[in-house]
């Protein structure tokens, strides 16, 4: 009965925490809702709910691209534009595959990456990064700006293949850790070095720094694959042609790149071949890296990156796969999930999605749901096409649990708390209530308010954000720190050739040192005269003396 009992409650733990996260999947990632494929549309409608639409037109009418496509989304779940490229030339389309205003000829062909990035904080500005035209395989980094009309709801390329750098390997973007403004990182394989960028909210681009290695693998340039975690903390890249990948820490407050970590290629199940890592993936909270492969028995390996050391995220790779579907690629989606786009191993062939439901988790915990989705007879493809469709591309920030959520920190006893959201994408407005009635100014409606608490204790911050023309709720507890509460404790007598043991209270935000040199809550004193105690919390510090005579 008693385990019954745990399990019904364990059950209804994950039902509300479900139920409490929609909002923020419902409306916070539409801008993720719709994937356009080759030959249709999916849309996800709900945690549950996917329906497939076949497009007006056929997409890269004049050939197959080996790389995801970026779609570019509105926060209420239209398609916008998106990437339409052919092994002749990249575009920019709308929804119903018309060519934008001066949206040909982008960017480089399709072997070159690309990425379309959302610069100004509403739907008027966004970027879209390619390897461009250029003498390398990819020749340069380019950027062109995408600027939304000012009399229509259509789109506009302003500006076409502008140079930031020479590129001779992949790049990647994430959020600042202001809200507001991104960061882009290029890896340039000859110089053996990775770029770091800064870009502002007008799409005025500074350089930043860069990180130097030997080990850094050197070539002319191949293809390689590079993605940062949705929270942007970690970063991952390969390429050909040793076949290694590289893990890097990034510092989205201060854009420093770190602890480079360096993964031995990986071999196929009968270790006959060495594996080309073809897409990554990270979980939602980071902690875990997907990495579709090209191998027939089970194309999903999944890595552990808890621990920041080579020997161990090797130890923890762990295939998926199954005896049913050949799976092809690998996208987090905007329900949290993480789903796999492949093909049914058996004679007649059908496109399917599998989902791993738990991501964030151990493999097996983290589980697969094979086959979930059939696409529909109308969703054709060559045979060619369906092995090399790719799923489409979205920002990874995009499904980082925290970012619809208050970033403020406890602060000590006379200074000013600050508080902002975590990003301001689509923020129309917002409404503070800084959780101290008794104060003479307890709320205020700019975007990053400061606040100074009088007293000691928490406090329990609101916001009211108006994300894309809906409500939503935000909270967060932070920590006034006073001086700890002196124990006080009395001055007492000792008989000679006995001891004292003396405790205090177990409070577990406070350090403690004795006189005796005792750093626990406990103590044992075998000598009179003057002793005393000190209590420390992360602010201050109280000291009690006492006698024993």
């Amino acid at each position: 009965q008693e385990n019954c009992y745990r399990k019904i409650m364990k059950r209804r733990f994950w039902l509300l925490w479900a139920f409490f996260q929609i909002p923020v999947l419902l409306y916070g990632q539409k801008e993720a809702a719709n994937w356009v494929l080759n030959f249709g549309t999916l849309k996800f409608d709900s945690l549950a709910n996917i329906t497939f639409s076949v497009l007006p037109k056929n997409v890269n009418g004049q050939g197959v691209n080996d790389n995801p496509l970026p779609v570019v989304g509105s926060c209420d779940g239209r398609i916008l534009f998106f990437e339409n490229s052919s092994s002749l030339q990249r575009t920019l389309t709308d929804s119903n595959i018309n060519l934008i205003i001066n949206g040909d000829s982008i960017g480089a062909g399709r072997w070159a990456p690309s990425i379309i990035e959302k610069i100004s904080l509403n739907e008027s500005l966004y970027m879209m990064f390619s390897g461009g035209p250029g003498s390398l395989p990819f020749g340069n980094l380019v950027y062109s700006r995408i600027e939304k009309s000012t009399t229509s709801d259509s789109f506009i390329v302003t500006q076409k293949n502008q140079i930031i750098d020479s590129l001779t390997g992949g790049f990647a973007l994430t959020a600042h850790s202001n809200g507001v403004d991104k960061w882009l990182v290029a890896a340039n394989r000859i110089a053996q070095k990775y770029s770091v960028y800064r870009i502002d909210s007008a799409g005025s681009i500074t350089f930043h720094s860069s990180l130097f290695n030997s080990r850094f693998y050197h070539n002319q340039g191949a293809s390689e694959e590079m993605t940062f975690s949705p929270d942007g903390r970690f970063l991952v890249t390969f390429g050909l042609p040793n076949y290694r990948i590289e893990l890097l820490k990034f510092n989205h407050s201060t854009g420093f790149l770190d602890s480079v970590i360096f993964l031995p290629p990986m071999s196929n199940s009968l270790n006959t071949a060495t594996l080309v890592c073809e897409r990554f993936a990270f979980s939602p909270n980071g902690t875990k890296l997907y990495v579709d492969v090209n191998d027939l028995s089970a194309n999903i390996r999944q890595m552990d990156l808890t621990v920041w050391d080579s020997a161990s995220i090797v130890q923890s790779r762990q295939s998926i796969g199954s005896g049913v579907t050949q799976n092809l690629d690998v996208v987090l989606a905007s329900d949290g999930k993480m789903y796999l786009y492949g093909l049914t191993r058996t004679v007649p062939t059908r496109m399917t999605f599998s989902r791993i439901p738990y991501p964030d988790l151990p493999y097996p915990a983290c589980g697969l749901e094979d086959t979930i989705y059939f696409f529909p007879p109308t969703a054709t493809a060559s045979s060619s096409m369906a092995f090399r469709q790719r799923m489409p591309y979205f920002p990874p920030r995009y499904f980082y649990p925290g970012r619809f959520s208050i970033v403020a920190n406890d602060v000590c006893l006379g200074d000013t708390a600050s508080m902002r959201l975590y990003e301001y994408d689509n923020l129309n407005s917002v409404r503070w209530n800084f959780g101290d009635p008794n104060a003479a100014n307890n709320s205020d409606t700019v975007f990053a308010p400061v606040h100074y608490y009088s007293q000691p204790g928490t406090y329990t911050i609101t916001a009211i954000a108006d994300y894309c023309n809906k409500l939503d709720t935000l909270t967060k507890t932070i920590r006034v720190w006073g001086y700890p509460t002196s124990p006080n404790l009395p001055d007492t007598v000792l008989c000679t050739g006995s001891s004292l043991p003396l405790s205090l209270p177990a409070d577990s935000s406070l350090t403690y040192r004795w006189s005796t040199g005792d750093t626990t809550r406990t103590t044992q004193l075998n000598t009179g005269g003057w002793h005393w105690v000190e209590l420390s919390n992360p602010c201050f510090t109280t000291r009690d003396s006492f006698y024993v005579n």
